[in-house]
């Protein structure tokens, strides 16, 4: 008796983790990291510098150590005045060099199952050298169309969907420090 009792509190707990693995994953993970890679026009990928002037992809990556951009959110709360030189620094372990593409942790995007706003929402994002050279930049378009994806997919608890949608749809292209000014200035960004 004793035995089929066991077989039956095996068979339940099997049963029952079969179930929970059916469930599905509803969690935001502080430990995932998310993309930014080059947008589809690139250049040429392996020499340092293409015929232009600008940086390679693999080069902007190598270079990358800061994303500055303009905020509007800071900590998940609008700013009374945008802040138009918040930066977040770019560690050589958020560097791929294989794909090329800089890794952001997560939570840039969800934290505590919130949807952070602080890059979501930002603008004229630009990344730069350690000496602060502006090497490329993410069109505010960009940034834009993946708004209401995103929110559409965190508000129905797709977070794996979220997360991918980032790796997708925030791309970034080279571009020289004198350029993006010249952008700037024809409200071309």
């Amino acid at each position: 008796m004793k035995k089929i009792l066991l077989l039956l509190a095996v068979s339940l707990m099997i049963f029952a983790c079969e179930k929970d693995d059916e469930k599905p994953q509803k969690m935001w993970d502080a430990n995932k990291m998310v993309l930014i890679k080059p947008d589809k026009s690139a250049f040429n990928l392996q020499k340092r510098v293409v015929n232009d002037g600008h940086l390679s992809a693999l080069e902007i990556v190598k270079q990358a150590k800061l994303l500055r951009f303009k905020a509007f959110y800071s900590e998940n709360k609008k700013l009374k005045e945008p802040q138009t030189s918040a930066t977040i620094g770019i560690a050589d372990v958020q560097k791929d060099l294989e794909k090329p593409a800089i890794k952001f942790w997560s939570i840039y995007i969800i934290f505590e199952n919130e949807l952070i706003r602080d890059f979501t929402h930002a603008e004229n994002v630009v990344i730069c050298t350690k000496t602060k050279d502006t090497i490329a930049y993410i069109p505010n378009q960009t940034l834009v169309n993946a708004r209401e994806p995103i929110k559409k997919a965190f508000e129905e608890q797709r977070y794996e969907d979220v997360y991918k949608m980032f790796d997708e749809l925030y791309t970034f292209r080279p571009i020289t420090g004198a350029e993006y000014k010249e952008l700037m200035k024809e409200g071309k960004q």
